[in-house]
């Protein structure tokens, strides 16, 4: 599960472990949010106006596939959207201010709601959507391209 839901992860049981011993700090300098319907949807990049880099909550697991590997798995936080995201989407990622990273990845430290609650997240306010091309659409496009602007339609030459 790539999301977690910041207001439940401490009871779900698939969490609760991870948040009590395994957390971390995603680095991210923006994420993608869609707007519309099915085919018409437009992608935006959403990202701080510097074009900075931001830390996101997260959890972390080690566990055993079907075969016996180990494999590492991680899941982002995702809080209520704010600011300039709300208006794209119902949910975004829980960013978490610097100032908030010690105790975010503080090994000693029980986790619990209460220390969700009390993370500083005001850089997340700040973020600002941009349109990009569709060429992000498609997980085998992972270059540069995807965050250009997207194509104008060309208008018709002639009406009907």
């Amino acid at each position: 599960m790539i999301n977690a839901r910041v207001e439940g992860v401490a009871e779900r049981p698939a969490y609760r472990e991870a948040l009590r011993r395994r957390r971390c700090l995603v680095p991210a300098d923006g994420f993608f949010e869609w707007q519309g319907q099915e085919r018409a949807r437009r992608p935006f990049h959403i990202a701080l106006p510097d074009g900075g880099v931001f830390g996101i909550a997260g959890l972390y697991e080690r566990w055993r596939g079907p075969g016996g590997e180990i494999v590492d798995s991680f899941t982002l936080l995702t809080r209520a959207a704010r600011g300039g995201v709300a208006t794209l989407h119902d949910r975004m990622p829980l960013i978490v201010d610097p100032l908030g990273y010690a105790a975010w990845l503080d090994p000693t430290a029980e986790g619990s709601a209460a220390r969700l609650a009390a993370l500083p997240e005001q850089r997340g306010e700040g973020l600002v959507a941009r349109p990009v091309s569709t060429r992000v659409n498609d997980v085998r496009n992972d270059d540069p391209a995807c965050l250009a602007p997207p194509e104008e339609s060309p208008l018709p030459l002639f009406r009907a």
